[in-house]
């Protein structure tokens, strides 16, 4: 069962591709930021902010174009996953304003919020990742990543390690990201070709 118009999905894949590829760069830059620094600063803040911001746009434009084939499973995933990095768009937003550069103290700060949206990432992440296998439009490689870096956000969390592992799982949810951007960025090029 589609919730969109598969006309207007051919429309959408290149303004959605491009925002997926350019938020996801721009996020997986901004941790490398970070990690290179040893802490987060106010510019990388502010640039993780823009990332996190455009985030649910990106997902949500994602699915429009049909990456998860148009589900209901997709479009719950879509908007749980979307919604979560809404949430963490005003987590560094606070960041921001503060001036706060060590990510534990801000998560434990803004507990119980951080944890549930972080579930709420894993979870949608992971729904999202299921339609986008189940779909075949995506290489599987892109659904697998998804879900892998969805699933290992709980553990990183939950567990007392280095807060900075999640950069791992940023990383994996990015990667996808940029190559579910790049899939249909070229599906559009080429239905283009053909015509």
């Amino acid at each position: 069962m589609s919730f969109f118009s598969q006309s207007d999905a051919p429309t959408l894949a290149v303004p959605a591709g491009w925002l997926g590829v350019a938020v996801s760069l721009l996020y997986v830059a901004t941790d490398a930021g970070e990690l290179a620094t040893g802490g987060a600063f106010r510019e990388q803040l502010v640039a993780t902010y823009i990332a996190l911001l455009g985030m649910p746009f990106a997902v949500l434009g994602l699915h429009a174009a049909g990456v998860g084939g148009g589900t209901l499973r997709s479009l719950i995933g879509a908007v749980g996953y979307a919604a979560s990095f809404a949430v963490f768009s005003g987590v560094t937003l606070v960041a921001v304003v503060e001036g706060a550069t060590d990510y534990g103290t801000l998560a434990r700060r803004l507990s119980p919020l951080y944890e549930v949206s972080g579930a709420v990432m894993a979870l949608g992440g992971a729904v999202f990742a299921d339609a986008i296998r189940r779909a075949r439009i995506a290489p599987r490689w892109t659904a697998w990543l998804l879900l892998a870096g969805s699933a290992v956000s709980i553990p990183i969390a939950l567990l007392p390690i280095d807060p900075n592992w999640q950069i791992l799982a940023n990383t994996l949810r990015n990667v996808a990201g940029v190559g579910l951007g790049c899939t249909l960025i070229a599906t559009k090029s080429n239905s283009a070709r053909m015509r």
